[in-house]
């Protein structure tokens, strides 16, 4: 039942990532349509164009192996890429501060992620390594196979007590049928780490230090920096207690190599940031910014 409900995760996320942006946004003198329209354009670019990008790609025949690393389906990473790309030529059209706007958006898009995160859960995609016996999964499956569902021995026990399971047909259970993890039929899959959970509860975590921070701050960029370095070590850590994607270089996912790029330039823009503004403090009153009419 809970694939039911499905989809209000996601919609929950839009509305709080929307007002903890307008509320930031107020804060820091934008006014009240660009917040909107930067929300609306993102959305398009997650929802229109990315499809639009993927449809064409294999219309024009680009070869299937590019297309899984490039533009793989419901890899966040690229999700975020075309999200971004909308909001960002309407920024530079409308003269818009950039740095500013890049640290009003990145606590609302990580709060969005956990709405999304949550619907993962909801819908069994995303699932995370089996919890039980080694017995059960070491008879069955060779390295690799251990790799990318028993990766770490000492967090996947029986005995761990936030593990689920997931119903028949749901993707955890036919990966546990395919691998020849039951002995006979089975209703549901083997006891998983609920990962979708752990990286929504972890994302919103982060979300609301840096809202706490955002007033703080040191100079432009550094929110956003924080936000995108710090799910980059998230998503790196929480990619050894996925169970759906198999290693693709010397043992690491497909999505922890992108992580690793992608926490270096976090890193990369925090040093330049700091850079261009040594002492100058971001912190200002709302009588203190000009507004962005």
């Amino acid at each position: 039942m809970a694939e039911n409900y499905a989809g209000l995760g996601t919609l929950g996320g839009v509305v709080v990532a929307f007002m903890v942006a307008w509320w930031l946004a107020r804060r820091s003198g934008i006014a009240t349509r660009h917040t909107v329209w930067i929300g609306v354009l993102a959305l398009a670019g997650e929802w229109l164009v990315l499809p639009l990008v993927r449809m064409q790609a294999v219309r024009f025949g680009m070869d299937a192996e590019w297309l899984t690393w490039a533009l793989p389906t419901g890899n966040l990473y690229v999700a975020a890429g075309f999200a971004i790309l909308p909001p960002l030529v309407y920024c530079v059209i409308r003269q818009l501060p950039l740095a500013t706007l890049a640290d009003v958006w990145a606590p609302a898009a990580l709060l969005l992620l956990a709405g999304v995160r949550t619907d993962c859960f909801l819908r069994g995609c995303c699932w995370g390594d089996v919890c039980c016996d080694p017995a059960v999964v070491t008879p069955v499956l060779d390295q690799a196979g251990l790799w990318q569902v028993y990766t770490m021995p000492a967090l996947c026990g029986a005995g761990w007590p936030l593990a689920v399971t997931f119903p028949h047909g749901s993707p955890a259970h036919t990966q546990h049928v395919l691998l020849g993890l039951f002995s006979g039929p089975s209703l549901r899959s083997l006891p998983c780490h609920p990962v979708q959970l752990y990286e929504a509860v972890c994302a919103a975590v982060l979300a609301l230090v840096l809202v706490w921070w955002y007033p703080r701050r040191r100079f432009p960029l550094q929110v956003w920096c924080w936000a995108v370095g710090g799910y980059g070590v998230l998503r790196f850590a929480m990619e050894f207690l996925r169970a759906d994607h198999e290693a693709a270089w010397h043992a690491l996912t497909g999505v922890q190599v992108i992580s690793v790029i992608v926490v270096a330039c976090a890193a990369l823009c925090y040093a330049a940031a700091r850079q261009m503004n040594p002492t100058d403090r971001t912190d200002r009153t709302d009588q203190e910014c000009a507004e962005v009419r």
